[in-house]
């Protein structure tokens, strides 16, 4: 129980989420009772997390317990060479929070991301076909999130990997986190917005920052870290006027960045 206290308060875990740790590891509840007690609160990604978490209690690593799945593969032979390094370049990098670890089991080992890329085009101008999957609720299927396209730059006859990398990320973010703006009440005399996080990924959310769809180059992104978001909950935070007006958000709002967690 000390364990998991002490990992859960580290990780600053979703207080739903502890509590069906703690029903399991300090009552003793089985996992059918523990669903059936917090139905109400609770949904099935956040009990796999919970679960995942009791079982590898004992073998959790330090740090982050995360992890994103990648793929790389070629449609013919003008791409092995090229699949074979972008694996290399992607493989132990962190993207989204989490580190990316290259391979696909068939069915996922507990609450995971992944994303599959087939390379295709030719050898002078390649292309990515890119399917996005995350854990089912409960953690032992695959669900397909969506698919995408993304070029694969080079510069001087080399890829430009970092750039490809990041992509990748924002893509895949995309289909994971959203956020949407909306009004609230006048205060003063002045406009107040309200800003909504979903979090439609299976792992924590705890972090992310955004810019307006307008071009704002030259304008910060706005950080909101601090937070934890279950899997599949949403969180509201409060925006001022003069806030919205600076980053351009009243023409919709831009997830950039993000921190994903397991526990």
């Amino acid at each position: 129980m000390q364990k998991a206290l002490r990992r859960l308060a580290a990780d600053k875990a979703p207080a739903t989420v502890s509590q069906l740790v703690m029903w399991r590891v300090g009552s003793k509840l089985d996992w059918e009772s523990i669903a059936r007690m917090s139905k109400n609160w609770s949904n099935t990604h956040e009990l796999s997390l919970a679960r995942a978490f009791v079982e590898s209690l004992d073998a959790l690593p330090e740090g982050e317990s995360g992890t994103l799945l990648v793929e790389v593969t070629a449609a013919d032979d003008t791409q092995t060479a090229l699949a074979a390094d972008l694996s290399k370049l992607l493989a132990g990098q962190v993207m989204l929070g989490l580190p990316v670890k290259v391979g696909i089991p068939s069915k996922p080992q507990g609450p995971t991301v992944a994303c599959r890329v087939q390379l295709t085009g030719t050898a002078e101008k390649p292309e990515a076909q890119v399917q996005v999957f995350k854990s089912d609720g409960t953690a032992t299927a695959w669900a397909a999130v969506g698919k995408f396209t993304l070029p694969v730059d080079r510069a001087e006859g080399k890829v430009k990997e970092a750039a490809f990398a990041d992509s990748l990320a924002e893509e895949v973010l995309s289909r994971l986190v959203r956020a949407q703006l909306s009004k609230g009440p006048v205060v003063k005399g002045k406009p107040t917005f309200k800003i909504r996080i979903d979090n439609a990924s299976p792992l924590i959310l705890n972090g992310l920052a955004v810019q307006g769809n307008v071009d704002t180059s030259k304008d910060e992104p706005k950080i909101l870290a601090g937070i934890s978001i279950s899997p599949f909950k949403n969180l509201t935070v409060p925006a001022t006027g003069e806030m919205v007006e600076q980053l351009g958000l009243k023409k919709g709002i831009r997830v950039i960045a993000a921190d994903l967690s397991g526990l």
